[in-house]
């Protein structure tokens, strides 16, 4: 990356004060931002760079810190950029002549992520169960990027794997893929059989019947967004092991995770110059 800008990277987690060192390690004129004593220096930025999720439900993206005063000090005509950004912060961009991008839309991000996602869940798996993968019988649920990348690693390190979709076309691609191929709406039926289950669905897939149905020893990863893809409540009540593993990425491996946002960052600002 030969142009130098100025950036400013808002919000306090790991993943943001990964985000801004490696920024400067490249050159680039970088500062971190936490709470409203930065605020001043906002109008300096040729790019502003709001955390994964953008903002909180709440509409603040660190602590006193709101998405709207965020953008009433951005300078007309500079960019920003975040993850998952709700609707209403395109319109406060529009306001301000500030162009928004929302790099998890990107694809190059998107294959990435999930990568560090597959590989964090079969960490999170290993430290969680009291046996190994070689052999364990595993279940992924949705064959979308993290689905693909995690039941190709799982089967390197010897589990026998099995994968749910919908489509038909996907079921053939998993087949195809050398897993066995089952129907998502068909996984009550199969589910006895699964010491690891992986769910990467946003959507209800395993309730009371299928949990119910689940090896008592079984290990549930939940990698979907909120709502979820498990009856949580459910889950307590059975006595089932349940793993809600959220923005795993930031957690197992931040730096890693910062370098897919910095790299999607740049690709960002040279569409825009």
């Amino acid at each position: 990356m030969k142009d130098r800008f100025k950036i400013a990277v808002v919000g306090g987690d790991k993943r943001q004060e990964l985000l801004a060192e490696l920024l400067a390690a490249d050159g680039q004129d970088s500062f971190l931002i936490e709470d409203t004593s930065g605020l001043s220096r906002i109008g300096e930025a040729d790019l502003t760079v709001f955390p994964l999720p953008a903002c909180r439900e709440d509409g603040t993206v660190a602590e006193g810190l709101s998405a709207s005063g965020l953008f009433l000090h951005m300078r007309h005509g500079s960019v920003a950029a975040g993850g998952r950004i709700p609707a209403e912060l395109y319109g406060m961009a529009e306001m301000r002549g500030v162009a928004l991008f929302d790099y998890t839309k990107r694809e190059e991000f998107a294959i990435a992520n999930a990568l560090a996602t597959a590989e964090g869940a079969i960490g999170l798996a290993i430290l969680e169960t009291q046996g190994t993968l070689q052999s364990a019988s595993c279940l992924v649920i949705g064959y979308g990027r993290i689905g693909k990348l995690l039941a190709r690693k799982l089967a390197l390190l010897g589990a026998r794997v099995t994968v749910s979709a919908r489509r038909t076309a996907d079921l053939a691609w998993i087949r195809a893929d050398g897993y066995t191929a089952v129907q998502t709406a068909g996984i009550t039926a199969e589910i006895t059989q699964f010491d690891l289950v992986f769910n990467t669905v946003p959507a209800p897939v395993l309730g009371a019947e299928a949990l119910r149905k689940l090896q008592p020893t079984a290990l549930v990863v939940d990698l979907a967004s909120k709502p979820g893809g498990v009856d949580f409540a459910a889950a307590r009540e059975l006595g089932r092991r349940v793993e809600w593993a959220l923005s795993l990425p930031a957690k197992t491996a931040p730096r890693a995770a910062a370098g897919y946002v910095r790299d999607s960052l740049y690709q960002i600002m040279e569409e825009c110059t």
